[in-house]
């Protein structure tokens, strides 16, 4: 499984990075997982590859909802997680 995680925070990057590790411990799926502190840095060389991406609602370039859909008109398939602190998003 391909997944992507994009955070401004990079304490919080991090922190995802380490629970999705932990899932897929012991489990059959093999999972590489890449990170990006912003919507423009998935976008650069985007290529519909990715199974999973973890998206921040709010970044500071680009926020998670614009970049949302961006992505989706390269790649219909893909399958999108906003992540957020903001309770009006919740």
């Amino acid at each position: 499984m391909r997944l992507a995680i994009v955070e401004d925070d990079d304490k919080v990057r991090q922190q995802l990075q380490t629970y999705v590790l932990q899932y897929f411990q012991g489990r059959e799926n093999d999972v590489e997982i890449r990170l990006f502190a912003d919507g423009d840095e998935i976008l650069e060389d985007y290529a519909a590859d990715y199974d999973l991406i973890f998206l921040d609602i709010q970044m500071k370039r680009l926020d998670g909802l614009a970049t949302a859909e961006r992505i989706r008109e390269r790649d219909e398939d893909v399958y999108l997680v906003f992540i957020t602190n903001l309770a009006n998003y919740a």
